[in-house]
């Protein structure tokens, strides 16, 4: 009788706690890594426990790998509940990119428009709320045209026109996407004063389109013009080189009925 129960003993005294305590070791090292600080572990610890910390989530606009980005589409890297640090955002050329960091800490975005035919790579650090760290990275490609187009006025700066005098917008090249280019276009006056654009025949130089008051121009009327033409496309893979923007104070006062020069050009 003594036998088996010494036996029954031995088998729930015995080797049941054995396994129980084989059981605890194996579920210990599953729960306490994650809490460890990420220095803290001998040998491989530091590195296992910094790769068990939570991920950071990211938002980046453009995403990561994104390719034939407009130069002029809005770039920015933010996080919900964190906060970001040493951001920089370096071309191909190894350009760093200009931007603004949020009062907040959790966003940036540039400050300047890109270039045609780079890519861009983000770095930098973004913290967790709970104060884990891990890097910002990413990169992507911006559009390479075709063909890229400049383009002139034929007003200058400050220049004095007469009260009838149009503004041509030149092309150094072939526009066939005429109405995209126009809602670029901008005139306005003060006062205000009525008038359209309308495309002239190209000239050796390329499309050509103008701007004519639909009544003279009242004396000492400013007249502003903005082209937004830079990562405007233009048709058949031509994208414009760059914005144009022109302020003239003041129309002079003319009785002739004739159209009268521009006084100055460029």
């Amino acid at each position: 009788m003594t036998g088996p129960c010494r036996h029954r003993a031995a088998c729930r005294y015995g080797v049941v706690p054995g396994l129980l305590a084989l059981l605890l070791v194996v579920l210990s090292a599953c729960t306490a890594a994650p809490l460890a600080s990420p220095g803290s572990g001998a040998g491989g610890g530091g590195q296992a426990s910094r790769s068990a910390a939570p991920a950071i989530p990211l938002n980046e606009q453009p995403g990561d790998g994104a390719k034939e980005v407009l130069p002029t589409a809005p770039v920015s890297v933010s996080v919900e509940a964190g906060s970001l640090h040493d951001v920089v955002l370096t071309s191909s050329s190894g350009a760093k990119v200009s931007g603004i960091l949020s009062a907040s800490g959790s966003s940036w975005s540039t400050s300047e428009v890109l270039g045609y035919g780079n890519t861009y790579t983000w770095s930098g650090t973004v913290t967790g709320p709970k104060g884990n760290s891990a890097p910002i990275t990413g990169a992507f490609s911006t559009l390479a045209p075709r063909e890229i187009t400049g383009a002139n006025l034929n007003i200058g700066d400050g220049d004095t026109v007469g009260i009838a005098a149009p503004i041509v917008l030149q092309f150094f090249g072939k526009v066939t996407d005429k109405a995209t280019v126009e809602k670029a276009l901008t005139v306005t006056t003060v006062p205000p004063t009525a008038g359209s654009w309308a495309w002239l025949p190209d000239s050796p130089q390329g499309a050509r389109v103008h701007w004519r008051p639909q009544n003279y121009y009242a004396a000492g009327t400013q007249v502003n013009v903005a082209a937004k033409l830079y990562g405007l496309a233009l048709g058949e893979g031509a994208y414009g080189k760059a914005d144009l923007a022109r302020t003239s104070p003041s129309a002079a006062a003319r009785s002739s009925r004739r159209t009268p020069p521009v006084i100055a050009s460029w």
